[in-house]
């Protein structure tokens, strides 16, 4: 399509001087070609079309402008079809108006300011028609860019291992990952709506929610270990809170847990053996205290 589609006009007639006087009179207002006959005519709108709007006389040789505009029809169904008609022919021409294959008819001889007129309406439903279609066109293709991005969200936030918690204000879950329904051993159906009392011990839950109203009201994230209680037992979690905001106003709350469990027992391990160690040198110390006592008594 032509950049200056909008305003590209094509006018047919059997009499070659009607259409160099249309030109004549249009050329200065509007991008407009001309055509004799309905032939010539099909051949510029194939070749150069789509035009914007297209007129044709109504009675011309082999084919009547009716059956030239339904064929443009065929071809571009966006173009807008006018025809210039005699009073002889003014029935028919309404008659192709009734079947709904012609924007307006025009009556022979038309004035200038009444084939402006008419022109101009034709050009703005053009741009009305195409413009629905290309809004409606880019709507599509951004909702098939949101689905895919959906679609890849939905995979990376089933892929992630940690636990990944979403909550309104009011603290009441609105999402959550599959590793978290996995955790606690409950489909996303049963906890979605529901809030930390539902689902953990009472004390655990008082002490998690302290923490989510500490940051909805702070408005920054924060880091701390806490411990779950999960389907197979206890567990304990890195957790990042990130409040999520709107406008400076905190709308709800996202966490992020991370199992640090291994961690833990770790440290407990690393702890314990410390401790002996300590102790087996405390004790060693004092062994070689006495030792050096009774050399000296000797």
């Amino acid at each position: 399509m032509r950049e200056t589609v909008e305003a590209r006009i094509l006018f047919v007639d059997d009499e070659p001087n009607v259409l160099a006087a249309i030109k004549r009179q249009l050329y200065r207002r509007y991008q407009v070609d001309t055509a004799v006959g309905p032939e010539e005519g099909l051949k510029a709108v194939t070749g150069q079309g789509p035009y914007a709007v297209v007129v044709s006389d109504m009675r011309m040789p082999g084919m009547n402008g009716a059956q030239f505009l339904a064929k443009v029809r065929e071809l571009f169904p966006d173009t807008v079809r006018m025809i210039l008609t005699g009073y002889a022919e003014l029935e028919a021409a309404m008659e192709a108006v009734n079947e709904g294959h012609i924007f307006r008819f025009l009556t022979k001889p038309c004035s200038p300011e009444a084939l402006v007129a008419a022109l101009e309406q034709g050009l703005e439903h053009y741009r009305l028609v195409t413009g629905e279609k290309q809004l409606l066109a880019e709507l599509a293709e951004m909702n098939r860019q949101l689905k895919q991005q959906q679609q890849l969200l939905q995979t990376i936030f089933a892929a992630i291992p940690d636990l990944i918690i979403l909550k309104d204000t009011s603290l009441a879950y609105q999402a959550v990952n599959p590793a978290f329904c996995q955790f606690l051993g409950k489909s996303e159906a049963d906890i979605l709506g529901r809030r930390d009392a539902d689902l953990f011990p009472a004390a655990e839950a008082q002490e998690r929610r302290r923490w989510d109203e500490e940051i909805l009201a702070a408005g920054e994230s924060r880091m701390n270990d806490e411990e779950f209680t999960g389907v197979q037992g206890q567990a304990w979690f890195q957790v990042l809170r990130s409040p999520v905001m709107q406008n400076g106003v905190p709308v709800g709350l996202l966490s992020a847990c991370r199992n640090i469990s291994a961690r833990k027992k770790a440290q407990e391990v690393f702890q314990r053996h410390k401790s002996r160690l300590q102790n087996l040198a405390a004790a060693l110390e004092e062994q070689e205290g006495g030792l050096e006592a009774g050399s000296d008594g000797a």
